[in-house]
């Protein structure tokens, strides 16, 4: 762990280092950490400060495994490079979702992740540390100097070092997939299906991501996770190891992390995703799912002492059976030989081909 007192003296000393110019209408950073099965999400997003170091040691001091998701412009140099190493201390991923800008002081924060993650539209940039001087932006070399020793701590080639700090504070070198396997920048490619490998590396178990459908299988305990969204489900999903599929319920803000995955189902308020090695064991019902539902009549059965998933086989392998009801606090399954008109219904689940 990074000692604060030493921390304050960089602070003193660097107070006036600025990384980016033209942020100045950013939000301040917000620092968040949600914890549930497997790793902790631990979100930064907004510009950085160097007060930002402090909170995200504190907020992250007990962590052991977690995942770091990076969104933001830039900010403090000497913040992102003690962010960056106290996320490579601690061994912690770092990831930048498709399409989320991380510039400057978050791209030396992303480069401390062991492994670091980047989508194909990620947008990660670098340039040389500043001063605003008479208004104008002028290289800082103390700062560059602290920046430099940083990257050379992370056993970046000399040529990598000379292409992050060389870019004028005018000028952004963005970093394109291509671009960081060319540099000697190892890192995960994060696709919407997931994780398709490291640059130098063989290719890990991918996640193939499918919108509008629910996943039946094994819950990991603890579920749901309530309070984040689904970028950071899934992410919390590719940084647990026990984790092999997700669920997130747009409608509910509700995450689920599955061990299993044996069903796939059309919901339409769920965004989904799963590991390629599931692939041939999940089998896709061709029924569409809508909770707090009811299809009044048309009943063609009751069936006692029923499970959800057992309800929705009955119908599914039924072909006189166009849709279900399913009471969960009784344990009804009502088969229909009719759709009929959809009725709100509190605790009531129905299902129709």
């Amino acid at each position: 762990m990074i000692e604060i007192a030493r921390l304050r003296v960089l602070r003193l000393a660097l107070a006036c280092v600025v990384w980016l110019a033209g942020v100045d209408d950013a939000a301040p950073a917000q620092i968040s950490v949600s914890s549930g099965s497997g790793p902790s999400l631990v979100t930064v997003a907004g510009e950085l400060d160097f007060a930002d170091t402090v909170e995200f040691l504190r907020k992250t001091q007990d962590l052991i495994h977690a995942v770091v998701l990076l969104k933001s412009p830039g900010g403090n140099a000497v913040a992102g490079v003690q962010i960056g190493r106290a996320i490579r201390q601690k061994g912690f991923r770092t990831v930048v979702p498709s399409a989320i800008n991380c510039a400057s002081a978050c791209a030396l924060a992303w480069l401390g992740g062991t492994p670091r993650l980047m989508a194909e539209s990620s947008q990660i940039g670098f340039h040389a540390a500043y001063v605003s001087r008479g208004g104008r932006a002028r290289r800082s070399t103390t700062a560059n100097a602290v920046v430099t020793e940083y990257l050379r701590g992370l056993a970046l080639p000399r040529r990598t070092i000379a292409h992050i700090t060389g870019a004028p504070p005018e000028r952004m070198y963005w970093l394109s997939i291509d671009d960081a396997r060319s540099l000697g920048i190892e890192a995960g490619t994060y696709t919407q299906e997931g994780i398709t490998g490291s640059l130098d590396k063989a290719p890990a178990a991918s996640m193939k991501r499918v919108p509008a459908i629910d996943l039946i299988g094994l819950d990991l305990p603890g579920m749901p996770i309530r309070n984040i969204d689904a970028a950071d489900c899934e992410a919390r999903c590719v940084g647990d190891g026990e984790c092999a599929a997700f669920t997130f319920n747009q409608k509910h803000s509700a995450c689920f992390l599955k061990a299993s995955a044996e069903l796939a189902i059309g919901y339409p308020w769920a965004i989904s995703g799963y590991r390629a090695r599931l692939e041939a064991g999940i089998r896709h019902i061709a029924m569409t799912v809508r909770d707090e539902t009811d299809y009044p009549g048309n009943d063609i059965d009751r069936l006692k002492g029923m499970k959800f998933k057992t309800c929705l086989l009955a119908c599914s392998e039924a072909e006189v059976c166009k849709a279900f009801t399913f009471v969960a606090a009784r344990g009804e399954c009502w088969l229909k030989n009719d759709i009929g008109s959809a009725e709100p219904a509190s605790g009531l689940v129905s299902g129709t081909k």
